[in-house]
């Protein structure tokens, strides 16, 4: 169907259903970190450490979670940046594991190899010059040197709630099930997993951002000229449609099926 679209530009009735109900079918897992001012194994700065919550486990990933992980990492408190990049980990590693999201915080904010502890102050100069790049590409670029942070699918989480309007993310799962459409070649998509320092990497990026941002515009001006084609946010929202929604609804597609 998006064979279609690419030769078109159109989006039909039958995508947007498709793409309504792989968005309303996302369960990420709601997990996330939380400030806390008493003593943790997750040392944020000398007056902050991280707490886990995986009080909303049996919830799905949803909006209040975005604008939370959103409102850390644009918040002019370094100490909120740092709480916010970790948060993004622990809530990106846990399908993989509990303790494997534990372990990857722990050289987040650590160290890790050859990468340095990751400090409130490094964050925060980072997250300044993201915000001052407008290509999603270079944006992405400048986590490289950040332990756990330096390839595509982590860092283009960190870009994806920072922008959630106009970016998402690009993870394995996301590249696998791209590669394999019968509709990329000619989407022009010229997407790559690896190391954010390559150029390759960020110009995909930056490319699979647009298609995503174009997308979603194309659906919400089916929803302006009255086409019931809102998704439902699991807390009830009906929602219009932000580049996010529709990483996400490819994301769960790719789950279970090769092509859409």
């Amino acid at each position: 169907m998006l064979s279609t679209y690419f030769s078109s530009g159109e989006i039909t009735e039958n995508l947007a259903n498709n793409f309504i109900k792989n968005r309303n079918e996302y369960n990420y897992p709601n997990v996330r970190l939380r400030a806390s001012k008493r003593p943790t194994k997750f040392k944020i700065s000398d007056s902050l450490w991280a707490e886990t919550d995986e009080s909303k486990l049996d919830k799905p990933t949803d909006i209040e979670l975005d604008e939370y992980h959103c409102s850390l990492l644009s918040s002019s408190n370094p100490d909120e940046n740092l709480l916010g990049t970790s948060s993004v980990i622990f809530w990106g590693y846990y399908t993989f594991s509990r303790n494997y999201a534990l372990n990857k915080l722990k050289w987040h904010l650590e160290g890790y190899k050859s990468r340095s502890a990751t400090t409130t102050s490094i964050i925060k100069q980072k997250i300044l010059l993201i915000k001052s790049e407008q290509n999603n590409g270079r944006a992405v670029s400048h986590l490289s040197d950040i332990s756990q942070l330096g390839s595509i699918p982590f860092a283009s989480k960190v870009i994806t709630f920072l922008r959630l309007e106009t970016a998402g993310i690009y993870d394995n799962q996301i590249h696998k099930g791209l590669v394999s459409c019968n509709w990329y070649k000619k989407s022009l998509l010229d997407t790559h997993i690896g190391a954010v320092s390559n150029k390759n990497v960020q110009n995909g990026y930056d490319g699979w951002c647009g298609f995503l941002s174009q997308f979603a515009a194309g659906l919400n001006n089916g929803i302006a000229k009255g086409h019931n084609w809102q998704w439902h946010d699991s807390s009830g929202v009906i929602s219009k449609w932000r580049a996010v929604d529709v990483e996400r609804a490819l994301f769960n597609y790719f789950k279970t099926e090769k092509d859409i």
